[in-house]
């Protein structure tokens, strides 16, 4: 339960720079951003005063108001709350870009008037030399939609703020009908996410990239924890407060959502991947009530995984041991050992490592040693069950509870997942009742709610951690995928409905909100099931789709700031960085990159802006994308940076054009939608190229066991992502990390195909199924291909590739491709004069002559065996 001051500092925080809003949104200046404050808190008063409730309302409220009036104020007899938040958001705003002066008559800086948010993906360099110049794109001035989460050029922002405060305030004036604190801030956050994710902090630099929300959160999280901090000792000074940041993180995500057999594979399947999003969001919701803070501290979740900012509380370590038990035991009780969640912390810090400024203490060191805490941590797995004298037995034996009189060992496995389990749920089905397990029957049931755009579940922490689809008494409300337009017209019309005493306002109590990636195909009656991977298939092989982003580590290390110091990042990334150390140092990035200019952009602000619009793309934002271009897709999971798509390998029925004869003769497949979706990332972070996605697509049979689809693409996934450069060359080629040379490709039926050819390699292989259908409809005047020489090239294209492996020694005998090659492209495509025999057929020719061609290599002789199998799947009936 927090105090009157908390709730005080809190709400002081969180809008302490509200005046800015005005400021953006209506281009002005008649006031400073304070005074706007002032006037907007002024007009919500009586909201606020009920949110202050206390015997000294009037006395909380005058506290509150003092805060936005003088958390600038240059006096030295401030109060404790406002000295808190000045601290807290000059730490914070010393990460702004520096102010952008130019030449004017007074000699002061530009005042961009533009005022608009630019992306951070605009700015953010791994290579600190690269030349090319980044495109700087900004964000649409609106309310958010999740469509206007692609960046634009200046020309093509729209700026639809101009209803003042107005809207804001409708949508603020309903938090006094709350009647619990925490409700508030997790709708406040909602709101002002809604209002204020594209307004600028701060407008004395056209490339700034932290938003008026991020930075108001962020401040809120570092005040309240200076706050519990001193609450400890009034003798400690604000300005040593010691800080912490706990990270939660599933291990063995992959095998436990992919390691899934027996009945409703598909429904299951998906059920898996929210259940650990659910999970982490439940886990990270019992952290910050045991130390006592809002979701304002939770700086990053995505994925099931979460960071979280803590003060150095005395009692920490006691803390932490009671959270992980609460978590150790649920996850026991639940899934008896299959799924794993480490929690751990980082060594403590103060204030000076926010702003990205001091060389000694800085945000990417803290990273850094929870990584190698984390590590740690996963060899203590339920380490807090196991030390408990009363419960070491269950541990290691269980309590599965048989029933009795079982003669055949067959009738204790559940009938869905086919594992010995404890048959204690019910199943009704059209043919009667069955006896499942509890995991089948969460799965099943989660997996029936899943196919609606928002869903609900409940869970409570209080005593141990509890879930139900039914609401019950004292339970959280957990809102996924949550319409932000309804939650707010829900907030109006219960402030507004006095006779039923808030009923909407009631169902938004004690509510929370997440965001997954759910997307499936559904059937049309009712949309109420899932269409299962034998009817997504229609008779062609399914395609495993799997995507991440290269160079996260380093993207996120080395893109924000440069330290040889990189424990975060991968193997090859350490091997990069070690061997360039001199190169990769602060010193020679501020000599050599003037976009830093003598300052780290690896801050606070900066890490969650960036891992939020992370987060967004591919949680929010592949929902709104795939329903709207590919709504064949079955989605098995998507977070923070990667994603695991099912795809049939026709994804549309509507027939195209093709490129080259005009034919509507062709469809769009999995990869044209790998192409487009890959494109439409590219626009999201501003056509950088230093940032990619890697992919793999792995076809299989919809009767294969997930678990195995997954470990193959996953395979799949690493040759993808093999480096062919030599990292020894990295000082002299600025352009390492670019798209074109590092990883940035896809593997496809054993080749790895780069991003940027996957449309020339779609195109070719639409002109061979043209050519190979116009055979068999034996149309006149089209150039044609028979089903024998597309056979032969294939064999023929086998040998060649084989003929030419690295490290295998050489089998002359596999030479014997050319002759053969040579001689049947003769006789399929020439008389005995040596001539064409058809004309028309010079195109076709002309394509497999090209293979004969030993020194040649062109985009079609890299490719080709993989374009003659996608060539041949597509034709196959």
């Amino acid at each position: 339960m927090l105090n009157i001051n908390e709730k005080i500092l809190i709400l002081g925080s969180l809008f302490h720079d509200i005046g800015k809003f005005k400021q953006r949104a209506e281009k002005t200046k008649q006031k400073s951003h304070s005074d706007f404050g002032v006037d907007f808190v002024n007009s919500l008063k009586e909201t606020f005063k009920k949110i202050l409730e206390d015997k000294d309302k009037e006395e909380n409220f005058s506290k509150f108001l003092e805060i936005i009036k003088n958390h600038h104020s240059k006096e030295k007899n401030l109060d404790l709350f406002t000295q808190i938040i000045k601290i807290a958001d000059h730490g914070n705003a010393s990460e702004r870009e520096d102010l952008q002066y130019v030449e004017t008559e007074n000699g002061k800086f530009k005042d961009f008037s533009h005022r608009f948010l630019a992306s951070i993906f605009s700015k953010t360099k791994i290579h600190p030399d690269f030349q090319s110049e980044l495109e700087t794109k900004f964000f649409d001035q609106s309310k958010f939609e999740i469509s206007k989460i692609i960046p634009k050029e200046k020309n093509n922002i729209l700026q639809t703020h101009y209803f003042s405060f107005e809207e804001l305030l409708k949508s603020l004036e309903s938090i006094s009908t709350f009647t619990n604190f925490e409700d508030i801030i997790s709708f406040l956050l909602e709101v002002l996410k809604t209002y204020t994710w594209s307004i600028p902090d701060f407008t004395g630099n056209e490339k700034t990239d932290i938003s008026l929300f991020t930075h108001s959160k962020d401040v809120s999280a570092i005040s309240h924890c200076i706050y519990k901090w001193k609450l400890e000792d009034k003798e400690r000074k604000i300005e040593c407060t010691k800080f912490k940041i706990i990270v939660g993180d599933f291990l063995g995500i992959q095998k436990f959502i992919t390691d899934i057999e027996g009945e409703k594979v598909a429904k299951r399947l998906r059920s898996r991947s929210t259940l650990v999003q659910i999970y982490g969001k439940i886990f990270s919701d019992v952290v910050l009530h045991e130390f006592g803070l809002t979701e304002a501290n939770l700086l990053m979740q995505a994925g099931g995984k979460f960071y979280i900012l803590v003060p150095d509380l005395k009692n920490f370590d006691n803390l932490i041991k009671n959270i992980k038990k609460k978590v150790e035991f649920f996850l026991k009780e639940k899934h008896f050992y299959e799924l794993r969640f480490a929690i751990w912390n980082s060594r403590d810090f103060g204030l000076n490592a926010f702003s990205g400024k001091d060389d000694e203490e800085n945000i990417f060191d803290i990273f850094e040693s929870i990584s190698e805490n984390l590590q740690d941590e996963r060899n203590n797995q339920f380490e807090s069950l196991i030390k408990d004298e009363n419960s070491w037995q269950d541990v290691f034996v269980g309590n599965f509870e048989f029933e009795k009189n079982i003669e055949d060992f067959e009738n204790i496995k559940c009938p869905i997942c086919k594992k010995p389990k404890k048959l204690s749920k019910t199943l009704q089905e059209e043919n009667g009742e069955k006896k499942i397990c509890e995991n089948c029957f969460l799965e099943i049931s989660l997996g029936e709610k899943m196919v609606r755009d928002e869903f609900e579940i409940f869970y409570s922490f209080d005593e141990k951690i509890e879930i139900s689809f039914l609401k019950k008494e004292n339970f959280r409300r957990l809102l996924i995928n949550p319409d932000r337009e309804k939650i707010f017209e829900k907030a109006k019309d219960g402030r507004k409905n006095e006779n039923s005493e808030g009923e909407e306002i009631k169902k938004l109590q004690n509510t929370r909100f997440l965001n997954v990636a759910n997307y499936v195909l559904t059937t049309k009656e009712g949309l109420n099931e899932v269409v299962d991977f034998e009817k997504l298939a229609e008779e062609k092989p399914l395609i495993a789709i799997r995507g991440d982003i290269d160079n996260l580590g380093l993207l996120f290390a080395e893109g924000l700031r440069v330290d040889e110091k990189t424990d975060l990042l991968s193997q090859n990334e350490k091997t990069l960085i070690q061997d360039n150390k001199e190169y990769y140092s602060s010193g020679t990035i501020n000599e050599k990159s003037q976009d830093f200019q003598n300052r780290d952009l690896f801050t606070l602000s900066r890490i969650t802006q960036m891992s939020d619009l992370l987060k967004t793309f591919f949680s929010e934002y592949l929902n709104f994308w795939l329903k709207e271009n590919y709504p064949k897709t079955y989605t098995i999971y998507a977070g923070g940076d990667d994603l695991f798509l099912i795809s049939p390998f026709f994804v549309n029925n509507d027939e195209i054009k093709n490129d080259r004869n005009g034919e509507k003769d062709e469809t769009k497949t999995f990869l044209n939608l790998i192409d487009d979706l890959n494109k439409e990332f590219e626009k999201f972070v501003c056509n950088n190229p230093e940032i990619h996605i890697s992919w793999s697509a792995t076809p299989f049979k919809h009767s294969t066991p997930i678990k195995f689809v997954a470990e193959s693409s996953e395979k799949n996934q690493k040759e993808s992502k093999k480096d062919k450069l030599d990292i020894s060359n990295l000082k002299e080629n600025s352009n390492f990390f670019h798209k074109s040379k590092n990883k940035a490709s896809i593997f496809l039926f054993g080749d790895v195909i780069k991003n940027e050819e996957v449309g020339d390699f779609i195109k070719e292989a639409n002109n061979v199924i043209v050519w190979r259908k116009n055979y068999d409809k034996n149309l006149e005047n089209k150039p044609k291909m028979s089903s024998g020489i597309l056979r032969d090239l294939h064999d023929l294209m086998i040998l060649k590739k084989e003929s030419e492996e690295k490290g295998k020694k050489k089998d002359s005998r596999k030479m014997i491709w050319h002759p053969i090659l040579t001689y049947k492209i003769e006789r399929e495509f020439k008389n005995r004069q040596g001539e064409l025999k058809d004309s028309l057929q010079k195109e076709v020719f002309d394509f497999c002559n090209q293979l004969t061609d030993i020194s040649s290599k062109n985009f079609v002789d890299n490719y080709i065996l993989s374009l003659l199998k996608f060539v041949i799947l597509n034709l196959r009936k």
